[in-house]
């Protein structure tokens, strides 16, 4: 987690933080799962479902996410 920035942070952001914070260490809880799809910007066919967990560089060294999740972004066909 970053710093942070007490100028811009709603109150309660450090508490609720501290917490989160917790709960992730224990592995009950994953940044990267929830009811999405994800779906690859350049291959419209290869998508990814996030209904169970994904583990960052399972398959590379680096962290990356390539796919756009749908239900924030709708990928436009030209």
């Amino acid at each position: 987690m970053l710093e942070i920035n007490y100028h811009t942070a709603a109150k309660g952001t450090k508490e609720r933080l501290e917490q989160l914070t917790e709960v992730f260490s224990t592995g009950n809880i994953h940044v990267f799962s929830g009811p999405y799809r994800g779906t690859d910007p350049d291959n419209a066919l290869d998508t990814i479902s996030l209904t169970k967990k994904y583990v960052e560089c399972k398959d590379q060294s680096a962290p990356s996410f390539h796919y756009v999740l749908d239900d924030v972004i709708k990928i436009r066909k030209p």
